[in-house]
């Protein structure tokens, strides 16, 4: 006759300690493994592609970042310092018609670098001109945070110049002719590629009237280089979640005043957390993914509380701590994989 399994095995302070030390493992192999892969959904700007046409002019064009002066993901504020080029052949187009390209929603300081003002660097060769522009431009760039705080970014910046007429001109980009210095300042952060299209915007300015005009678009996809944020904002939330687990452990006979307070501490302790989460996170009207394992760490508190406290399920209790264990690891798979 086979024995009656006792559930009350997985009650003991002890086995919780090694199913809390399971499950922290499982949280974050799952989680490393998520953060070091490329998840994006930023979006970016319109752009119609050229047709072949051998009437316009080419204009070949490229920059190269140098370094990231302001660096913000949160925020989504940039500055950078680098270098604009363009290529093209002698007559075609004039200099001063090419100064007139900008970065949306950018502020372009034409021939500005960190030693004051510079001309731009010009030379001529087998009827080609090569002019570099040294700027500094401050930009922002369209995010989502869906993701966070588990979010990569693709951080683009839009290169347009609406003096000249996308009939006529067309930039020239391509993936060599966008580089990124490895020694970018992007702590916390770690360029892992980079994106060039080009073509062209047509821009309704009246009813019956529009006209277009080359643009370029350079992105770059980051990734987190290191777990130190999302430890931080949910290492709290697991450590109550844990503490309001060790409850079970208590004789309601004996321990009922333990028991009501290590819940109402839990749960207390996860709802005046949600205000470190807001100031930590970014600022946007829809749900992102901490708010979701927010609410499901409340409501696993909230179940451990009522159960603990109403004494339900005492005959099953250890089954209750591997069943609420088993809810934040499939629910944490989930949201990564399946939501994410």
């Amino acid at each position: 006759m086979a024995k009656p399994f006792f559930w009350d095995y997985f009650v003991n302070p002890v086995i919780q300690v090694v199913t809390i030390l399971v499950v922290s493992v499982s949280l974050y192999c799952m989680s490393a493994y998520y953060l070091a892969d490329v998840h994006v959904f930023d979006p970016l700007p319109d752009l119609k592609t050229v047709n072949s046409n051998d009437s316009r002019v080419k204009i070949k064009t490229g920059l190269f970042i140098n370094n990231f002066l302001d660096f913000d993901l949160i925020k989504h504020d940039f500055q950078v310092l680098g270098t604009v080029w363009f290529e093209f052949a002698k007559n075609q187009v004039e200099l001063e018609t090419l100064e007139q390209s900008v970065f949306s929603k950018g502020k372009l300081a034409q021939h500005a670098n960190l030693f004051g003002d510079a001309k731009p660097v010009v030379s001529e060769q087998n009827g080609m001109i090569y002019v570099q522009y040294p700027v500094r431009i401050t930009f922002a760039s369209n995010l989502n945070y869906k993701l966070f705080p588990f979010d990569s970014h693709r951080v683009y910046m839009t290169l347009n110049n609406m003096h000249l007429d996308a009939d006529q001109f067309e930039f020239v980009a391509d993936q060599n002719n966008f580089l990124v210095s490895p020694h970018a300042a992007t702590y916390g952060w770690a360029h892992v590629g980079t994106h060039v299209q080009s073509g062209y915007v047509v821009k309704q300015v009246a009813g019956d009237k529009a006209n277009s005009y080359p643009r370029v678009i350079y992105a770059v996809d980051f990734v987190r280089s290191s777990f130190k944020d999302v430890l931080l904002l949910l290492l709290p939330l697991l450590i109550a979640f844990f503490m309001g687990m060790f409850a079970f452990a208590y004789d309601h006979k004996i321990d009922r005043e333990n028991i009501l307070e290590v819940g109402v501490t839990t749960v207390g302790a996860m709802v005046g957390y949600r205000f470190v989460i807001n100031s930590a996170s970014p600022n946007v009207p829809y749900f992102m993914l901490i708010d979701w394992l927010f609410a499901l760490f409340l409501i696993l508190g909230f179940l451990a509380f009522l159960i603990n406290v109403f004494n339900l399920f005492k005959a099953y209790r250890g089954l209750v701590i591997l069943i609420l264990h088993t809810i934040l690891i499939s629910s944490w798979y989930s949201f990564l994989y399946i939501w994410g």
